[in-house]
């Protein structure tokens, strides 16, 4: 295009840009010409404004009475071949129009689509480069599909993920720096073997800030969400929500030691060890036959588990376990008060490497049943149900009515054992509760008919 032309395609730009009533009618037309890739298709006003009708009424040399004005691309552009600018396409006029170049939608995804493949391959260049290739958070990328890799950058740079020619390598470095810590991470893991690592000093030498891991932080979420990946099993069980004892539990499965005192257990005529001795502050409370409570942090240097007894009995209502206590003295008993957390599942796994059996007891609903299924899943040698029959049900069974919302969890319960009691109480949409069934559970404990 000579300068004569050059002049004119300004001034016709400038001509329309005066006239108000054509600003909605260009921003159609843009739209239709970045859907179509052409000058084609049709513009449809709803709700013209005077100044829009009289505009268009002018241009296109039509009368439109409606409240609704519709005109075909070709139309506008004959119309434009009838002024002064003759010569002018429309594609040339919309794009001095808005000073930019018309691209269509498909020719934006491909060029969209290759500028995040150059970025996917940057990145997994860099940290194949820094940890190797052998290193988990290596594989895991590697193994993400695009929309998983696209989340992680999102969760990364922001949840404006717009992706153009100039902030790519900017996209790539806050990639590299939030990512490049959970490879150090995997680092440090291995080489642990049995020994563990604080959560804050492990964030300490992987970026010089005790707190870059915490639950808040980009860092802490990807070291969860990487931790979580690794273990198959631990992703399936948790792949939607982790609750804060989820974390906790992931943390220790993976020998990080959180700092944490807020999960705790409480325990009956169970010896704990450190190392070789036992630990004399609860032999204490095992003399003298009482319950005790522990933490997770209190947990972390314990390295055995022994009940007095060979069978362990798990309950989740802590007046139930209260009471088998007193009515049970010399017995070895678990509650895990309410929702079972870190701390129990740590000394259960503990109990689970010595001689014994333990056996599980809670309410007849969602979340009872629900813990009863995980908690065998864990070692289905070991630990065992215990009177979550359907004949315990009916002993058991209230008047308080179960939401849909408790029912739903019923619907995930997957061990055959209890599927026939899962379907009795989805039919009775009733509770039933463990204090129902104190003087069955004292009796098995005194008895050891399980």
């Amino acid at each position: 295009m000579d300068n004569q032309q050059n002049n004119l395609l300004h001034e016709c730009a400038e001509y329309f840009r005066r006239k108000k009533g054509f600003e909605r009618s260009f921003m159609l037309i843009r739209q239709k010409m970045e859907s179509f890739g052409k000058t084609s298709g049709k513009v449809i006003l709803n709700n013209v404004s005077l100044e829009e009708r009289l505009a268009l009424q002018s241009f296109l040399a039509k009368n439109f009475k409606e409240d609704s004005i519709s005109f075909s691309l070709k139309t506008f552009e004959e119309a434009l071949s009838e002024t002064k600018f003759t010569g002018i396409t429309l594609k040339e006029l919309i794009e001095e129009y808005f000073n930019e170049s018309i691209v269509s939608n498909k020719d934006k995804k491909i060029k969209i689509s290759k500028l995040k493949s150059e970025i996917r391959n940057n990145i997994q260049n860099n940290i194949n480069r820094d940890f190797g290739t052998d290193n988990p958070l290596s594989i895991m990328i590697g193994e993400m599909s695009d929309k998983e890799f696209n989340t992680l950058v999102q969760t990364c740079y922001g949840k404006s993920y717009n992706t153009t020619k100039d902030n790519e390598s900017k996209i790539i470095n806050i990639v590299l720096k939030s990512i490049s810590p959970i490879g150090k991470v995997f680092e440090i893991l291995d080489n642990l073997g049995d020994s563990t690592v604080r959560l804050a000093v492990l964030a300490m030498k992987c970026t010089g800030d005790p707190h870059a891991f915490d639950r808040d932080r980009t860092e802490g979420k990807l070291l969860l969400k990487f931790l979580r990946n690794l273990d198959k099993d631990f992703y399936t069980e948790h792949k939607n929500h982790l609750s804060a004892e989820d974390i906790l539990e992931l943390y220790i499965l993976h020998g990080i030691r959180p700092d944490d005192i807020s999960s705790f257990t409480v325990l009956h005529g169970i010896r704990l060890y450190n190392g070789e001795e036992s630990h004399p502050a609860y032999d204490s409370f095992i003399e003298k036959h009482e319950f005790y409570l522990t933490s997770l942090s209190n947990l972390s240097s314990i390295t055995r588990a022994v009940p007095i007894n060979k069978d362990v009995f798990v309950v989740e209502n802590q007046m139930v376990f209260s009471q088998l206590c007193d009515a049970c003295p010399n017995a070895s008993i678990i509650c895990t008060s309410g929702q079972i957390k870190t701390a129990s599942l740590l000394v259960i796994d503990l109990l689970c490497k010595e001689d014994c059996n333990l056996y599980y007891n809670g309410d007849f609903d969602g979340e009872g049943l629900t813990i009863a299924n995980r908690i065998i899943k864990r070692n289905s040698e070991k630990i065992h149900l215990w009177r979550i029959s359907v004949e315990d049900y009916r002993k058991s069974v209230s008047s308080v009515e179960l939401g849909e919302d408790r029912l739903k969890k019923l619907e995930r319960i997957d061990n055959p054992e209890l599927l026939e009691t899962v379907k009795l109480i989805s039919e009775n949409k009733k509770a039933g509760y463990q204090e129902m069934l104190i003087n069955d559970l004292i009796f098995d404990i005194n008895n050891s008919t399980l």
